[in-house]
């Protein structure tokens, strides 16, 4: 289940805000900040990308189990 399916009715609109702003920026930024090759200067946007990467661990953690 992706992300935003399973947690949107969980999220403050600050979350919402904040996923709708990392959905904005670009590919090669997107990949990077995923990776963790690099993180976001902007402190909500890196947030959305640690909830979103919070949630994928934590669903392969799961999985795996």
């Amino acid at each position: 289940m992706p992300y935003g399916s399973a947690q949107i009715h969980a999220m403050t609109s600050a979350e919402k805000s904040n996923l709708d702003r990392l959905l904005e920026q670009q590919d090669p930024d997107l990949l990077d900040w995923f990776l963790g090759k690099s993180i976001p200067e902007d402190s909500s946007i890196a947030d959305a990308v640690r909830h979103v990467l919070t949630f994928s661990n934590e669903r392969e953690r799961v999985k795996g189990a």
